[in-house]
């Protein structure tokens, strides 16, 4: 029950909501008539019934041994409305006392009338009609009077079943109706699956197979289109070398979704045609960004050449610097006499300064990615000078170009 409690809509008992009120309503008046009896006359007992008029008298027993064999029990609804108006016109012929001290043999014969309107009108669809009546016949069942029939009990219990088997029924094939035409793409798929998910049948788990494949097919479509607009924004990214590595992640992605579509058995052909597609369009932007880094890191180092170049022919001979330090020398006779102190102190200042020299503009150069004609005459340069050095600054150059960090291309 509750499967019907929870999806019970406000306005019950569609069905049966008119006559049934008009039954209870008869017994909500002989209540009333009971009540107001109550106070006028507090000794009629049982036997008053003994005393009603003879042909009221007969027409009560007469409806209650009708009620009482099972053979005699209306099955029409038209058959029930007339027993239910034939007791409803005695009990008006009543007197308030006479009502009163037939009210506990009136209750249960005015809740047998009301089951027998149950069970003669059954309901059809929608789904409403089925959820209102099972929670009539639920409502009724809970009103039972202890001295009325056991088997009208029994039977409106049955009945309540059976409504309900229906209800699962109509619930199912309503599912999988709503199924089918998620599979046409006319629904939510979600909500398909959400239905089916309480059936395990051996149907309910072939469209849960087919809801599932087309759940993937629009994850990953989804995922395709998503990885489309990410390689749209790419075009914007100025960087080449950034650039080509985006383009590279995304076809990353492709890769991963090809293994997804394998590892899941998809064989849908507009999604691999589309994977296909844009993986086209990415393999063309890969080879297009791939050309833009070597066009520039060509550039890069076709600049760094000229400047190692530069470098390397900035690089004066030692003569030079002994030339300039000879000129610092004031005194004549120093000058010219080649063991003077003063010419031991040019020629050494002369090796240190081109040392200096040697680091500050060789030193930087990166030997590996020198063009080979530009790496011969560094090697050229280098040799020349080194050999030009005392055995001091060799030792120093060495240093140097063993720790000074190595310019790359820009």
């Amino acid at each position: 029950m509750k499967k019907l409690t929870a999806v019970m809509p406000a306005i019950a008992l569609v069905i049966l909501a008119v006559v049934i009120f008009g039954f209870w309503k008869v017994i909500s008046d002989l209540k009333n008539i009971s009540a107001q009896a109550g106070p006028q006359n507090h000794t009629i007992g049982k036997g008053t019934a003994y005393d009603l008029r003879p042909n009221i008298k007969a027409e009560i027993d007469a409806i209650e041994q009708q009620l009482a064999d099972q053979s005699k029990w209306p099955k029409a609804a038209a058959d029930v409305q007339k027993l239910n108006e034939q007791l409803a016109k005695l009990v008006n012929e009543l007197s308030p006392s006479e009502q009163e001290a037939l009210l506990p043999r009136l209750v249960p014969r005015r809740w047998e009338i009301d089951s027998l309107w149950i069970l003669a009108n059954k309901p059809t669809a929608p789904l409403e009609n089925f959820l209102n009546y099972a929670k009539s016949a639920e409502f009724h069942l809970s009103k039972k009077p202890f001295d009325s029939s056991d088997e009208l009990g029994e039977r409106l219990l049955k009945r309540s079943k059976e409504v309900q088997d229906d209800i699962a029924k109509f619930e199912r094939t309503s599912a999988l109706d709503k199924v089918k035409l998620a599979i046409d793409g006319k629904v939510d798929v979600d909500e398909a699956v959400r239905l089916l998910s309480r059936y395990d049948d051996k149907e309910a788990k072939e469209l849960v197979i087919k809801l599932n494949k087309i759940i993937l097919v629009r994850v990953i479509s989804n995922d395709i289109d998503s990885t489309g607009r990410e390689i749209e924004k790419y075009e914007a990214i100025t960087d080449v070398a950034l650039k080509e590595y985006a383009i590279i992640r995304a076809k990353q992605a492709i890769m991963d979704l090809h293994l997804r579509i394998i590892s899941t058995g998809l064989t849908d052909e507009k999604i691999k045609q589309k994977l296909a597609a844009l993986e086209k369009k990415v393999d063309a932007n890969m080879a297009k960004a791939s050309s833009a880094r070597q066009t520039r890191d060509a550039e890069k180092l076709k600049k760094y050449q000229t400047w190692a170049l530069e470098k390397i022919q900035n690089v004066r001979p030692l003569e030079e610097f002994e030339k300039l330090e000879k000129q610092k020398i004031s005194s004549k006779i120093d000058l010219n006499n080649p063991l003077s102190n003063a010419r031991k102190i040019a020629k050494k200042n002369a090796n240190i300064a081109l040392r200096k020299v040697m680091i500050s503009y060789m030193a930087p150069i990166n030997q590996g990615i020198l063009d080979e004609a530009v790496a011969q005459l560094f090697r050229k340069v280098y040799q020349k000078h080194f050999e030009e050095l005392d055995d001091v600054e060799q030792l120093e150059v060495i240093k140097g170009f063993a720790t000074t960090t190595k310019k790359l291309p820009e």
